[in-house]
């Protein structure tokens, strides 16, 4: 082999790593730049299909969200099969907060910690923290996928808590396009970005609620909490319902009835605000339970149920009775917990 010819495959050879060096980010730089992509200064516009858990809750939500800041949000149900929830709006700015019901034409005011829109706003708030929180050095890069609009770097978190997360990258935006988690400290949940506008002027306004005419006002900022809307009463609920429905006759100091729906077939009673908030459902079917090993049966109303505690989360207790099944759900002491559970009448 003469000089040339070793002096062209030198060459190869160097080109060859030069390649190797640039196939790509690392995870640790996707990650960087994803956190950039969504903490930028101007305000976000998303639109998002939301599936809270596959295995128990086969219907995806539409949701429309904008924000500005981490204290500065608005989120509008577009799309929702299964559950009376299309068109309601929720809206937060820094301690206040408005939940718009146009089924029941109910406005709750209060604070982001005691209005909630249900389940959509925590799996929604749980992708975005996870993608802000996000460890670089727990991502493992596990390839690319071609998603709707482009190609998406595709990454594998561990969290701390013991739970998984993949969250795919738009390879161009850095915007995170998919997630998909499940965990002890977020819960379970699929949000995927369906158009998304960054750095966009959004008006403050957007991040007031204008309470439309005739509609019903609950402020849970009030020295005492009014009752429900009468436009769906306890007994209206009753009569809507081929099950006896029943309601607590304890409940903790300072705690009273803030939201009433019917959710195929099932009946839900909030009751707040924290740190006793709790819902209790009814209804003649349930989706199954979770395999925890944090699961214990217990002894209630002559009957035996179960109870799962999640330390920081709440519990869940659940049992059936006379065909019904029946469940409290929120971050109650145990104690509480059944207590309400013997109380109901």
């Amino acid at each position: 082999m003469n000089r040339r010819t070793l002096y062209a495959l030198g060459l190869l050879i160097l080109g060859l790593a030069g390649c190797n060096d640039r196939q790509g980010p690392s995870p640790d730089e996707i990650v960087r730049q994803m956190q950039g992509a969504a903490g930028g200064a101007g305000g976000h516009h998303l639109l998002l299909d939301v599936i809270p858990d596959a295995t128990v809750w086969p219907n995806t939500l539409t949701v429309e969200v904008w924000e500005k800041g981490a204290d500065r949000w608005r989120m509008v149900v577009r799309q929702a099969s299964g559950v009376p929830w299309a068109g309601m709006i929720m809206v937060v700015n820094g301690s206040r907060a408005w939940l718009y019901d146009p089924g029941r034409q109910e406005v709750t005011v209060g604070t982001p910690d005691t209005v909630r829109l249900p389940v959509v706003q925590d799996v929604v708030l749980s992708a975005q923290e996870l993608i802000r929180t996000a460890d670089a050095s727990h991502a493992q890069l596990l390839g690319s996928e071609q998603l709707d609009g482009g190609q998406a770097y595709k990454l594998g978190l561990a969290l701390p808590d013991g739970g998984q997360a993949t969250i795919w990258v738009d390879d161009q935006t850095w915007m995170a396009r998919k997630v998909v988690f499940n965990s002890d400290t977020l819960g379970y949940g699929t949000v995927v970005v369906r158009a998304f506008e960054t750095n966009v002027d959004i008006p403050d306004s957007l991040f007031d609620l204008a309470v439309p005419e005739g509609t019903h006002v609950v402020d849970l900022n009030a020295a005492e909490t009014p009752s429900p809307s009468p436009a769906l009463s306890l007994e209206e609920v009753r009569q809507r319902v081929t099950f006896p429905v029943l309601a607590p006759t304890y409940l903790p100091p300072g705690t009273a009835l803030t939201y009433m729906a019917l959710v195929d077939g099932a009946v839900a009673l909030t009751y707040g605000p924290a740190p006793n908030a709790f819902t209790l459902v009814q209804g003649l079917s349930v989706g199954p339970l979770p395999a925890l090993d944090t699961a214990r049966t217990v002894t209630l109303r002559g009957r035996q149920g179960i109870l799962i505690i999640e330390e920081g989360q709440g519990l869940f207790l659940t049992w059936e009775e006379n065909g019904v099944n029946i469940s409290i759900a929120g971050p109650l002491p145990e104690a509480e917990a059944l207590h309400i559970a013997e109380a109901l009448h």
